[in-house]
C-alpha cells in the first residue's frame, strides 16, 4: 500500500480560500499531522483509498452514486451537516444537490480535511460561505444541530462520542476522553451514566497546538484515558485538567512524567506496574483490576444455525505479530548496546534465553536469564528509553506458550478465534476459526462454548485478564489461569475455576466437558459476582472517589 499524498498546489489554493473565511482553521490545517491511517492500494491508474479502522483496512471511497444516495432522506434542507468528511464525496454531493443550502463539513481528522480539499474544487463555496469546514472540537460551535445530518457510513463507526453529542446535546459537566480502541467507548459510556458530557480528545494524530486548542474549546472539568500516552500529564497540566488513567494493556515502555503530577491518578491492572509509575514520577498510583461492561457483554439470543459452538475455545491475540515487532526492537537495542561499547553478547543470545524459558513454562525467566548472560544490558536499555528487552523477547515466549496451550487441547476439540497467527495451531490438530468482531460475535462465542480458556501473558502472571470478566458477563464458563488476585475477586470453585499447570488444565477440561451442568452453575454464580462487584461502572466510581472528581 502507498501513502496518500494530496496535490500540493490544489491544497495550497483551497487553504487560501479557507483562510479568507476562517484564518485560524486554515492555520490549524497547516500543522503537522499523522497520515499513517490512510493508504492507496497499488494500481496502474491509482488504486482505491483504504482507511485503517481498528486493526483492519476498509475501503473509504464512496463513489458519486453512493454519496448521492446518502442525501435521499433529507428533502430540501437549508442547512446540512456532513458528519465525517472522508474523501469529500458527501460534501460535494450536498453542494450539488442543494445549491441554496449552507453545508457544514465536519471531521475529527485534519488529514482527511486536507485530502478532501485537494480532491474537490470548493474554493468558490468557501469564499461565499456556502461551505464551512469544522475540525474536531469545532463541532461544539454548531450544537445543538436541528437540521439535516449526512453521516459518512465508514467514519460513523469512529465518531461514536461525537454522535452522542449530536443526539443528546452538551451539558455543563464535561469530561475529555482520550480517543483509542479497546475499552475507550466503555469508559465513555460509564462517564455519561454518571452525568458527564463526554468529548473526544485526539492526542496521537493531532499536533501539540491542536491538542491544546481542543482542550480549551471543550471547557471540560477533567480528562480520562485508557492507558497512558507519553506527554499526557504535561498536556493536562498545561490545560488545567485533572486526569484519570486506567491502564488495561501491557507495555514494555517506562512511563515518565516531567514536573508535578498531583493532578494525575493512575489505576493499573498490573500490581507490578505500581512501582514502575511511581519511579517515573507519578504521585497517585494504585492497582485496580479490570472489569466488564454488562451493557455490551451479556448473554442474548443466538442466531439460528449459528457457527459459534465449541467444546473448548480461546478468543484473543496469538501475539505472534507483536512478538515479531518486539523482536526487531530487541535486536535494535542489542546493536545499540554493542555499538556504545557494551560487553559482547554470547553467541545466539536470544535463542539460548528462549530455549531456557521453554524448559520452565510456569515461570517467566527471560529477564533473569538476560541479566545473567549480559549484565547491564537490560537496565541500560530501560534507562535510555528504549523499553525493557526482557519484555521484548518475552513476547515471543508468551506467544509460544499461548499457541502451545491451545494445541495441547486439540484432542478435546480446541478452537481459537483471533489473528492469522493462530493458523499455526492447525499443524498440531487445533482449529482456527478466523477473527472475532468486538461486538456480539464475541458474546456468542463465549456463551456457546462449553469451556472458554484464559491464558495469560507469560510475563504477566499477577493479573486477572479482561477475558475472565467478559466471559462471565456473557454467562460463559471460563477456565482461568491462576493468579494471586483471581481468588481475591472470585470465590474459587464456586464462582471461578483456575488452572496452574498443563496437567491441571487437561484434567479440568476433561472433568467439565463430562459435567457441563456443573460448569453452567459455576458460570451463573460467576456472572452474578461480576454484576455485583466487577463492572466498568464500579471501577469508574472508585476512580472518581479516589481522585475527588465525582
Amino acid at each position: 500500500m502507498q501513502p496518500l499524498r494530496p496535490d500540493t498546489d490544489r491544497l495550497r489554493e483551497r487553504l487560501a480560500a479557507l483562510a479568507a473565511q476562517d484564518q485560524r482553521l486554515a492555520a490549524r490545517l497547516h500543522l503537522p499531522v499523522d497520515d499513517s491511517h490512510l493508504r492507496r492500494l497499488p494500481d496502474d491508474k491509482g488504486g482505491p483509498v483504504v482507511y485503517r479502522l481498528g486493526r483492519r483496512w476498509v475501503p473509504l471511497s464512496l463513489g458519486s452514486e453512493a454519496a448521492q444516495a446518502m442525501l435521499a432522506p433529507h428533502g430540501e434542507p437549508r442547512r446540512v451537516l456532513c458528519f465525517g468528511v472522508g474523501l469529500g464525496e458527501t460534501v460535494q454531493a450536498a453542494l450539488e444537490r442543494w445549491p441554496r443550502a449552507t453545508v457544514v463539513a465536519w471531521d475529527r481528522d485534519p488529514w482527511l480535511l486536507r485530502v478532501a480539499l485537494a480532491r474537490h474544487d470548493w474554493g468558490a463555496a468557501l469564499r461565499t460561505g456556502r461551505l464551512r469546514l469544522a475540525l474536531a472540537s469545532d463541532l461544539l460551535r454548531h450544537l445543538p444541530w436541528e437540521s439535516a445530518v449526512v453521516s459518512h457510513p465508514v467514519l460513523d463507526k469512529v465518531h461514536g462520542m461525537e454522535r452522542a453529542l449530536l443526539d443528546h446535546g452538551v451539558g455543563s459537566k464535561r469530561a475529555l476522553m482520550v480517543t483509542g480502541e479497546l475499552f475507550v467507548d466503555d469508559l465513555a459510556e460509564a462517564l455519561r451514566h454518571r452525568g458527564f458530557t463526554v468529548l473526544p480528545w485526539e492526542v496521537e494524530r493531532h499536533a501539540v497546538e491542536e491538542i491544546a486548542h481542543n482542550a480549551r474549546l471543550a471547557q471540560a472539568s477533567m480528562a480520562a484515558t485508557i492507558n497512558y500516552t507519553s506527554g499526557m500529564a504535561e498536556a493536562c497540566r498545561a490545560a488545567g485538567l485533572p486526569l484519570i488513567c486506567w491502564e488495561v494493556d501491557p507495555t514494555i515502555d517506562s512511563a515518565r512524567a516531567r514536573g508535578t503530577t498531583d493532578h494525575v491518578w493512575v489505576f493499573t491492572h498490573d500490581p507490578n506496574n505500581v512501582q514502575r509509575y511511581q519511579t517515573g514520577g507519578f504521585e497517585h498510583v494504585e492497582y485496580m483490576p479490570l472489569a466488564s461492561n454488562p451493557r455490551t457483554r451479556a448473554p442474548g439470543p443466538l442466531p439460528p444455525d449459528h457457527p459459534y459452538a465449541a467444546t473448548v475455545s480461546f478468543v484473543g491475540s496469538s501475539m505472534l505479530l507483536q512478538a515479531r515487532r518486539l523482536r526487531a526492537r530487541f535486536d535494535g537495542a542489542l546493536d545499540r548496546w554493542t555499538a556504545q561499547g557494551g560487553s559482547s553478547p554470547p553467541q545466539d543470545l536470544p535463542q539460548r534465553v528462549l530455549a531456557l524459558q521453554r524448559q520452565h513454562p510456569g515461570r517467566f525467566l527471560v529477564s533473569e536469564a538476560l541479566d545473567a548472560a549480559l549484565p547491564g544490558f537490560r537496565q541500560a536499555s530501560i534507562a535510555a528509553g528504549l523499553g525493557d528487552p526482557g519484555l521484548m523477547l518475552g513476547e515471543t515466549a508468551a506467544a509460544e506458550k499461548r499457541l502451545n496451550t491451545v494445541v495441547g487441547l486439540a484432542g478435546f476439540g480446541a478452537q481459537a478465534w483471533g489473528d492469522e497467527g493462530w493458523r499455526l495451531i492447525e499443524q498440531g490438530g487445533g482449529r482456527y476459526r478466523g477473527r472475532a468482531g468486538h461486538g456480539q460475535e464475541i458474546n456468542h462465542i463465549y456463551q456457546s462454548s462449553t469451556i472458554s480458556l484464559d491464558i495469560d501473558r507469560l510475563y504477566q502472571r499477577d493479573i486477572v485478564t479482561m477475558r475472565v470478566f467478559d466471559v462471565l458477563a456473557c454467562g460463559g464458563f471460563v477456565l482461568a489461569e491462576h493468579s494471586p488476585h483471581l481468588h481475591e475477586l472470585f470465590e474459587p470453585g464456586r464462582e471461578i475455576v483456575s488452572w496452574r499447570s498443563y496437567a491441571d488444565l487437561e484434567a479440568k477440561v476433561r472433568h467439565f466437558l463430562a459435567h457441563p451442568e456443573e460448569a453452567a452453575a459455576i458460570a451463573c454464580r460467576g456472572r452474578e459476582r461480576v454484576l455485583r462487584d466487577h463492572t466498568v461502572d464500579h471501577r469508574l466510581d472508585h476512580m472518581l472517589a479516589v481522585s475527588g472528581l465525582g
